[in-house]
């Protein structure tokens, strides 16, 4: 069921290149257990990008973690460029854009 999202949080820079951000996911899955590629994926990024669903995001050919906490209701895309990565603040209706999405629209609205 499609509802409005609003949420808080911070992006923790991961890795700076598609390679890096390939080993670095692998790496964390490796770590949990996850050591063969299913079929349905095609990389290690992807997977991970499956496995954990909104815990990372791509921006670019950078990976972030992502730490958030759910605030409530109005559309919002705001971030501001801290030196580790980003604090954000997205809120949003899951029916027309998915968490990823909204993460980039505020990157792009860096306060």
């Amino acid at each position: 069921m499609s509802e409005t999202r609003h949420y808080k949080g911070t992006l923790k820079l991961v890795a700076t290149t598609e390679e890096s951000a390939e080993r670095e996911s692998k790496k964390y899955l490796n770590s949990i257990g996850k050591t063969e590629l299913p079929k349905s994926c095609y990389t290690w990024l992807e997977y991970l990008k499956d496995y954990t669903y909104d815990d990372y995001v791509t921006i670019g050919d950078s990976l972030y973690s992502v730490e958030l906490e759910d605030v409530g209701d109005e559309e919002v895309f705001a971030s501001n460029k801290v030196e580790y990565g980003y604090k954000f603040e997205v809120q949003y209706y899951d029916g027309s854009m998915g968490f990823e999405e909204a993460i980039e629209e505020a990157i792009h609205n860096v306060i």
